[in-house]
Order: C-alpha cells, then sequence, then structure tokens
C-alpha cells in the first residue's frame, strides 16, 4: 500500500520586489495610542450651599398609650435613633406630637 500525501513548494513570484514591501505599511507597525485617565474630583463646597436637611422614612403622629419603645419596635428601630432623631430631652410623649421615623 503506498502512502497518499499531500505536498507542495513555495515559489517566490517572479514580480514581486522585496523592497516594495517595505513600502506597505503595516497595522502590526503601529504605536498604540495611551489612554489619558481622569481622577474624578469631588465638587468644592460652597458656603452659599444650605446644609441638607436629614431625610427621614416616616413622620408618625403620637396616640394614646404611646411609648417611645412601642413606637420605635413598631418601626424597627431603637430608642436612641428616635430621641436623636427629634431632638428629644425626655422620652415623655404626648397625645398628637409628630415623629420623625429615621
Amino acid at each position: 500500500m503506498a502512502a497518499t500525501g499531500c505536498s507542495w513548494t513555495a515559489r517566490a513570484r517572479p514580480s514581486a520586489d522585496p523592497s516594495a514591501l517595505a513600502a506597505v505599511p503595516s497595522r502590526l507597525a503601529t504605536t498604540p495610542t495611551p489612554i489619558q485617565t481622569v481622577e474624578p474630583t469631588a465638587p468644592e463646597p460652597s458656603a452659599s450651599a444650605p446644609a441638607p436637611s436629614p431625610s427621614f422614612r416616616a413622620t408618625y403622629t403620637v396616640k394614646k398609650g404611646d411609648t417611645l419603645a412601642g413606637v420605635a419596635s413598631k418601626f424597627k428601630t431603637t430608642v436612641a435613633a428616635l430621641v436623636k432623631a427629634n431632638n428629644l430631652t425626655t422620652k415623655a410623649l404626648h397625645v398628637g406630637q409628630l415623629l420623625n421615623i429615621p
């Protein structure tokens, strides 16, 4: 059994001039353009800009029998957070008092 295969011989094209190939620009020969990076800057604070007001999830009007602990539990927060958010100096509540819920 004879082995079959493929064989070929490369030949130079008679019209190819090696010096002409040097004049062809190569994509691989180009120098990559550097990427410019810019650092983000924070805006400078303005003296005339008002301080942001604190945001609250909700407000709650105190009803008869309410306590700070009960209101805190109802809104899944703490008594300390309610005291701070409402600038309370005492833990006493009054019916109709409006509480900010942090």
